[in-house]
């Protein structure tokens, strides 16, 4: 599996590592969709009857999907797709839209972790990736000369913006696309609408809907990325280590017809016929396989193990497409999308191997059968050199005009082999209202022929028995439905439920006998329990010498039989580590701590890294330390293990409740006090005692007492110095001030206090909102804006106070002005510590911008800076004019970029003209202080600048011209620049010049 994965990393960033070396490009030819190194997959008639010749065809086009992370390790290729999965609530499935040039949301086609789509002159979805440095992006379209715009009100702009890639820092598989709207004063983040809304409140779409692109204020979600890179034929696709997700997958070769004479049945269904239903009993045996009740009740254990039958069997890995497992949290496998074959070279029978998953297709045989025109699954074949076309569906339906793999190459196999079986099986936890991550529900679904019997706590659920076409079958853990198409001669569905197979079965999850009375221990509302762990075996053969299907999709949250974990939820957003204990039952039956010395070090949950642990703590032994948010994943002894977790040294006055997977266990106002040990103000709690099989996650729930939390309160208080040399406050002040905002981790480095949330007051404590980028008065307490993810706190007026709440007693917090950003003629005089009830607010040491927050203050910082320009300000205007000389309007660039800045504070400003389609424009910068300019002409593409016309020049030919100005008081200053389009294309990407100019010094 690592040498797939070499392989597959190797060709998707070759085209990537040319745009790190050099990071800003030229940029293509104007209006040109696609890039002419993109890779055309195939061409294809636009009828559905292959055999007639078209004087059109159309491109389709393929990018590989890429993780997020590969833009920092590997590089920014210059051309990607950015696509978001979107839920679709009728098909339950996710549909794929990649954003256009335009704004606008195009369906896409994922498959076998390719983005597919046709080339379309209308729909520009390829963009150019520029990097600016460690933090910021743009995402550049050629086909429309736009920029990505999470800040626009059509998301895309004409000039740069700076986005942020979250998914970067944070390690993830996809990223949200943000940026800072300086005219509302607020972040803002790409998402999409639906016309409905899932359990989460995200937006999804029914089926015939198209979303819409959208910027919202403080809203984001993650989109994907599709990288531009040639793809060789039966390149290896990355697949899921289904082996550390505890999916345990065996494969077996039979002689042909050898399994009839286990099951007792070899009749085919016909075309359009359903499953062959009670071959098997609706119990395993006590073996653990199924016995075929209509021949003797034999056990099938000799087709699923190493046996006379069984010609070869493996222990197989890697099945699982790790893309979609990445963006989604699903483990799938499609032969209709990709194939696969298991490794036997050098593999001793009974040995552990690997599969092989393709984006290519395999087929049987050439044949006009709708089985044979689709991919198939024949995991004992290798294709071979010939092929048919790919044409139908997993239903059987006709492949529509839109799916660009119609008509692509189905690769005929070397001598199929059609008889084998497979068996999976995997524990699973049943999460909170049986929904995952993403709010959608937990479905397992499969597709394919010919037997299929899915058995849950060796109960059987899903019957699709026989030798058949591909039939679809799926079970919601979130309703308890199962549903099972009976073919397309009825067109309908079997339906079930969970809670009904069981009853049917006569036993209970844990094996014990059904009573009626007891349904609530296992059952809620007719499904499984909140945070119960199963058991999942399928058993799969392929036994009809026709043709051969098998799609396999589902979101369990699979676990290992052993494991148990532990949650932890407070309200309010505080970083802190919260002590934790487990007591287990041991052999002796006695209950002792689960501590680092005896037992395997938890970790967190999906992950290697362990839980921090200390052997002592205060009085405590063997504690283990989470943060809120956190999971911890641990290892007992056995599935039917007792246990219970126990959250000590828990402050009283902090906390008013507590739950535990739900239920209230300490609830001081309600007098609730279960399994609670009192020390004083602190109080240990302990969860009731459980075992892995029937409790397999323990959620603890804090609620912070809403006195207890405090409120950082930052005041701006700006004076000047008057004649007598002392300070005066200054009542009237138009100016906007920025705080930087930071406070200390756990290990003593301060953290900016990125993107939170802020209140804004007056001095007469009326509450304030950005609206549009104007302070508006709020009748209520109402959020005013998000902090940026330097910690940054802009706009500011005098006399007004920044609150962030919910502060914790022993914080401590930084707060400071950057003297880059403060407004001309003001500088930061002092800080203070403010007052309340005659004390001060909060402790510090040194310095007052520094300090410690105490269980009894609300701490108050005021910040205070001097206007050391007590006569009124002076201001001017400049007036920029862009000529250019050229035959024809459409041709050369569009955009040209100039940079103004103050000689005498350095201070910057930048000015962007659009000349599309136009010989002349003009820009102005209004209200400037006076004094004297240095104006650079930061772009010259393909063309040569002739004359620069201004009160003073110093021109300078090299790929910049600068002209020196004086701003006088009320008067506008005007500088043209005329410039011929030259015949050479001499191109200077104005990025390099942007990017540099402006990392010079912030404004």
């Amino acid at each position: 599996m690592i040498t797939n994965y070499l392989i597959r990393k190797i060709f998707i960033l070759i085209a990537c590592i040319s745009l790190f070396l050099t990071p800003f490009r030229n940029f293509p030819e104007k209006n040109k969709t696609i890039p002419e190194n993109a890779k055309i997959i195939r061409r294809l008639d636009s009828r559905e009857d292959r055999t007639v010749k078209t004087a059109k065809k159309i491109p389709v086009y393929e990018l590989p999907t890429v993780s997020i992370t590969d833009f920092n390790n590997g590089g920014i290729s210059e051309y990607i797709i950015i696509y978001k999965k979107i839920w679709n609530a009728d098909t339950e499935h996710y549909d794929n839209y990649a954003v256009d040039g335009n704004g606008n949301l195009i369906k896409v086609w994922e498959s076998g972790d390719v983005i597919q789509w046709y080339e379309n002159s209308e729909i520009p979805l390829c963009w150019q990736a520029i990097k600016h440095n460690d933090i910021y992006y743009d995402f550049y379209n050629p086909a429309t000369n736009k920029y990505l715009s999470p800040v626009s009100e059509n998301c895309i702009s004409d000039t740069r913006i700076g986005i942020t890639l979250g998914g970067i820092a944070e390690n993830t598989y996809s990223s949200a696309i943000e940026a800072w709207n300086n005219n509302t004063w607020n972040w803002y983040g790409l998402t999409y609408i639906g016309n409905d809304t899932n359990a989460d409140g995200e937006y999804i779409i029914s089926d015939n809907e198209i979303p819409e692109l959208s910027a919202e204020e403080n809203c984001s979600e993650k989109f994907i990325f599709a990288v531009l890179g040639d793809i060789p034929p039966f390149a290896p696709v990355e697949t899921v280590d289904n082996n550390s997700k505890g999916i345990d997958i065996k494969i077996f070769n039979y002689e042909k017809n050898s399994q009839a004479g286990i099951i007792g049945n070899d009749q085919w269904t016909g075309d359009g016929g359903g499953r062959t239903e009670n071959l098997v009993g609706n119990i395993l045996g006590n073996d653990g396989f199924p016995i075929a009740v209509k021949n003797n009740n034999k056990s099938l254990a000799p087709l699923f193990n190493n046996s006379d039958l069984v010609t070869e069997y493996y222990t197989v890995n890697g099945l699982f497409l790790k893309s979609t497992y990445e963006e989604t949290g699903y483990f799938e496998y499609s032969c209709f999308e990709n194939s696969a074959v298991i490794e036997r070279n050098n593999i001793p029978n009974g040995g552990e191997t690997n599969f092989s998953v393709y984006h290519e297709l395999v087929t049987p045989r050439k044949s006009d059968r709708f089985s044979c025109c689709r991919g198939n699954f024949l995991p004992f074949n290798h294709a071979g050199n010939k092929f048919s076309h790919n044409l139908y569906n997993s239903d059987g339906s006709l492949k529509s005009d839109d799916d660009p793999r119609k008509n692509e190459k189905l690769y005929i196999s070397e001598s199929a082999d059609y008889y084998f079986g497979m068996s999976i099986e995997t524990d699973f936890m049943i999460p909170k209202n049986g929904c995952d991550t993403n709010g959608n529900p937990v479905i397992f679904e499969f597709n394919g022929d010919d037997d299929f019997w899915l058995f849950i706590d060796n109960v059987l659920v899903m019957d699709i028995g026989g030798i058949h076409n591909a039939l679809n079958g799926s079970i919601n853990f979130s309703s308890g439905e199962i549903k099972i198409f009976d073919g397309t001669n009825k067109n309908t569905y079997t339906v079930t439920n969970i809670y009904e197979q069981f009853r049917t079965a006569g036993i209970f999850p844990d094996g014990t006998q059904w009573d009626d009375s007891k349904t609530d221990i296992y059952f809620s509302n007719g499904i499984f329990k909140d945070y119960s762990t199963h058991n999942m075996k399928i058993f799969y053969m392929e036994r009809g010498a026709g043709a051969s299907n098998l799609k396999l999709k589902f979101n369990l949250s699979t676990v290992e039989n052993d494991s148990i974990f532990l949650s932890k939820d407070c309200t309010g957003d505080f970083d802190r580590k919260y002590p934790f204990q487990l007591y287990y039952k041991n052999s002796s039956g006695d209950f002792v701590l689960y501590n680092n010395t005896e037992n395997s070090a938890p970790v967190y949950e999906n992950s290697s890294d362990e839980i921090p642990y200390e052997e002592t703590f205060e009085t405590y032994n063997s504690v283990y330390f989470i943060k809120s948010g956190e999971t911890a994943e641990f290892k007992l002894p056995n599935p039917n293990t007792e246990y219970y977790f126990r959250e000590i040294n828990l402050n009283t006055e902090e906390y008013n409740q507590t739950e535990i997977n739900g239920e209230i266990f300490y609830g001081r106002e309600d007098n609730i006090y279960k399994n609670i040990t009192f020390n004083d103000k602190y109080i240990d709690i302990s969860s009731d005692t459980d075992t892995p099989t029937n409790r397999k996650k323990v959620i603890f729930t804090n609620h912070i007492s809403p006195e207890y939390p405090k409120d950082l309160k930052i005041t701006k208080k700006v004076v000047f110095k008057n004649q007598n040399g002392e300070y005066e406050n200054i009542q009237q002040d138009n100016s906007k001030f920025e705080f930087q905002v930071e406070f200390m981790d756990e290990n003593g480095n301060f953290i900016p206090y990125n993107k939170g949330e802020y209140y804004l007051t007056d001095s007469e404590n009326n509450y304030y909102k950005y609206s549009n980028g104007i302070l508006t008065k709020s009748d209520s307490p109402t959020i005013c804006s998000i902090s940026g993810a330097n910690g940054s706190i802009a706009g500011v007026p005098n006399g007004f106070t920044v609150i962030i709440k919910n502060i914790l007693p022993d914080t401590v917090f930084k707060v400071y002005e950057q003297e880059n950003k403060m407004p001309d003629g003001y500088k930061t005089l002092e800080y203070i510590c403010g007052q309340e009830n005659n004390e001060d607010s909060y402790f510090y040491t040194d310095s007052p911008n520094i300090g410690t927050v105490t269980e009894n203050h609300n701490p108050n910082i005021i910040v205070v800076n001097e206007k050391y320009l007590t006569s009124e300000e002076k201001y001017g205007n400049i007036k920029i004019i862009k000529n250019i000389n050229k035959s024809n309007p459409e041709t050369g660039a569009n955009i040209f970029m100039f940079g103004i800045t103050n000689l005498e504070n350095n201070n910057k400003y930048t000015v962007c003209l659009n000349l599309e389609n136009k010989l002349t424009s003009s820009e102005y910068v209004k209200n400037i202080p006076v004094g004297r300019y240095k104006i650079e002409e930061l772009s010259v593409l393909g063309y040569e600048t002739v004359s620069v016309d201004s009160d003073s020049i110093s021109p300078d030919f090299s790929g910049k011209t600068i002209a020196y100005i004086t701003v006088s008081e009320n008067k506008t200053v005007t500088v043209t620049y005329e410039n011929n389009l030259t015949d050479k294309e001499i191109y200077k990407s104005f990025a390099d010049n942007y990017i540099n100019y402006n990392n010079e010094a912030e404004t």
